[in-house]
């Protein structure tokens, strides 16, 4: 990797409390927010999709399903483009076509084509989370790369819980066309703050990959053998979380809850103390 250049920050990297780093951190913020409230704006309108398209409760959670899956598999591709292009110009790109692919799905009536575009979304969304922890750990100082993903993942859980609740609510005044078609507008918006405020990389060098290259580093992932059951741990946790709350809006609807959409939107204030910890404990492991 080459040198840095020498700034007003530190050789190694942006240093928590300056101008640079307050600059990174607005753009990680947005970036977290914008790709969790796009992925999971839908979970609250599975009820709706299942009345509006006559189709199963199974069959509308494919709305989350497909989105997530896309990501997943999307991951080491995106990751691949960035290290050839960098890790800024991925997450932009990223950020306005998972937008534009969120507002154009406003608009279709059919189901498969509803899918297609969640489809899509997955894909155009792989590009920041596979990309944000590399772009963070080149541009930040060790010091402060704990409190950088704790803002990073703290954006994400706002972006999850205010996607969710502000969907819900306005799809109950304006339909969840409108609703979805304002959590695009959001994305763009994010994706704009993230443009402008993101600095330029200055600790990436371009890699250009071969099969060669793609294997060993594959086998890297699993050189240490603790690794594999932290990535079944993490599959099986975030399935689980994901799952539940898919068919949660089902139940709750049903007697003897009888919720509105709103009041079932609301349990998803929860997050809020996921995005407390997350910054909390970023900065306890930069510390200890």
């Amino acid at each position: 990797m080459p040198a840095r250049a020498a700034n007003d920050d530190t050789p190694n990297g942006f240093v928590r409390g300056t101008k640079d780093y307050r600059r990174l951190a607005a753009a990680l913020l947005m970036a977290g927010f914008s790709t969790f409230a796009l992925l999971y704006a839908v979970q609250p309108l599975l009820t709706i999709f299942s009345r509006s398209f006559a189709i199963s409760a199974a069959n509308a959670s494919l709305a989350v399903s497909l989105s997530t899956g896309a990501m997943a598999l999307s991951f080491i591709p995106a990751g691949i483009l960035s290290d050839r292009i960098g890790r800024r110009p991925v997450m932009i790109g990223s950020l306005f076509a998972s937008s534009i692919f969120t507002i154009a799905s406003c608009i279709v009536t059919d189901w498969t084509a509803q899918l297609v575009l969640r489809t899509l979304i997955g894909v155009a969304l792989a590009g920041v989370p596979s990309v944000a922890m590399a772009y963070i750990a080149e541009e930040v100082d060790h010091g402060s790369l704990g409190s950088a993903m704790g803002v990073y993942i703290a954006g994400s859980a706002i972006g999850g819980m205010a996607g969710r609740i502000g969907v819900t609510w306005l799809s109950e005044f304006l339909g969840w066309q409108a609703a979805i078609a304002a959590a695009g507008l959001i994305g763009v918006c994010a994706g704009t703050i993230f443009l402008f405020s993101a600095p330029q990389s200055r600790g990436f060098s371009t890699t250009h990959h071969n099969l060669s290259s793609l294997a060993a580093a594959t086998r890297r992932l699993f050189a240490d053998r603790a690794l594999p059951w932290l990535y079944l741990e993490g599959c099986l946790l975030l399935g689980t979380f994901v799952t539940i709350f898919n068919y949660l809006g089902f139940h709750l609807e049903q007697p003897p809850y009888s919720l509105s959409r709103a009041a079932i939107g609301s349990i998803f204030f929860l997050y809020i103390i996921g995005s407390y910890s997350s910054a909390w404990f970023g900065g306890l492991a930069s510390r200890y």
